[in-house]
């Protein structure tokens, strides 16, 4: 029994030997690497054919088509049922394989593991860990305790099966920008029996951005986030759950939408104007205002967001958020001590009045 791990890159030439010896030291070897070369132009090849016979690897090249066609295509190339996905500028434990090697059991299941977000330019880590016990709970209930956590939302935790994705046509939706690994993740579980965790964290994802969601705009970023609430608001409606277990969470995630939104119509290459435009959209959007009512906000960030919809007043709305993204982005000591304030200190608020 062997996993594939599907590597999908883009001129990556900093990151590839480290990459690869993470791989190298790894505790167990039941393992095939496929590095998928989106079109890369910096010398990543190049450097891989130094170093193919010092690692094991598969190297396959195809025009630049993005990440999730990369995937792909990985998936297509795969010898073995286990699949993995990886990120080559991130940092597995050399136990990673080891682990979702044990834990494989059937081909009927979602394993997922537990992981680290590094911020190297903020000199800070995350842990995101998977203590949940899932043993008295039916599979719905195990998928939804984890998208409660924000762990269902990317796929290099988890060890999925070629057969399942294969007999089901499950692929990675090309058309998304953002928000595809959470598409890919909602129809697998749809074919699954159950639902198995590792607590120790394996992977460790590293934030070379910083602070920011992403540091380049995103165009259609809406579209794109609608599209996956609405693929949310479908596996959870067709779910064994009821409604009232969790109309809350789906009205935080579209909520967190639009704040995401706003975020990137802040972006310094984000086209002039445009967060007017998303503003007075936001400050009309019916629906967000109905979401708001019914969440309990938790954060500074979400009480200032909060206040400046319900106003509904653009001139107040515009100012404020002005304020907040020339910090961001012109002001980074300062932003970055505030920082705590605006994201983790936690304020009692209640749901809308």
């Amino acid at each position: 029994m062997m996993i594939s791990v599907i590597v999908p890159f883009y001129n990556a030439r900093n990151y590839i030997e480290r990459f690869l010896k993470a791989f190298h030291n790894q505790t167990s070897q039941n393992y095939e690497l496929i590095l998928v070369d989106d079109g890369s132009n910096d010398g990543s090849k190049e450097l891989l054919d130094t170093l193919k016979n010092t690692y094991n690897f598969v190297y396959v090249f195809q025009n630049n088509r993005g990440v999730s066609e990369a995937r792909n295509t990985g998936i297509r190339y795969a010898k073995y049922e286990n699949i993995l996905f990886a990120d080559i500028d991130d940092i597995v434990e050399k136990n990673y394989i080891e682990r979702f090697y044990l834990n494989i059991d059937d081909n009927n299941s979602l394993i997922c593991c537990s992981y680290n977000i590094e911020y190297p330019k903020e000199d800070r880590s995350l842990k995101k860990l998977l203590h949940i016990n899932l043993e008295k709970l039916e599979k719905d209930q195990s998928i939804f305790k984890i998208d409660v956590n924000g762990m269902l939302n990317v796929v290099w935790n988890k060890l999925f099966f070629k057969s399942i994705l294969v007999d089901n046509k499950i692929k990675f939706n090309s058309d998304l920008k953002s928000g595809e690994d959470l598409d890919f993740v909602y129809h697998y579980c749809r074919f699954i029996k159950k639902i198995k965790i590792i607590e120790e964290p394996l992977y460790n994802y590293i934030r070379i951005d910083g602070h920011s969601t992403l540091n380049k705009y995103i165009p259609n970023l809406e579209i794109n986030l609608d599209f996956v609430e609405d693929a949310r608001e479908q596996f959870y409606s067709s779910s064994t759950l009821q409604a009232s277990e969790y109309k809350e969470f789906l009205d935080s995630c579209y909520i967190n939408s639009k704040m995401i939104v706003l975020n990137n119509s802040y972006k310094l290459d984000a086209p002039r104007k445009l967060n007017k435009k998303v503003i007075y959209s936001i400050i009309n959007d019916s629906k967000l205002r109905r979401c708001l009512d019914n969440v309990k906000y938790s954060t500074f960030n979400q009480v200032i967001f909060y206040f400046a919809v319900k106003s509904r007043n653009f001139y107040i709305f515009y100012l404020l958020y002005n304020v907040l993204f020339f910090m961001r982005n012109n002001m980074n000591f300062l932003y970055n001590v505030l920082r705590p304030l605006f994201f983790d200190f936690k304020f009692l608020g209640k749901k809308g009045e």
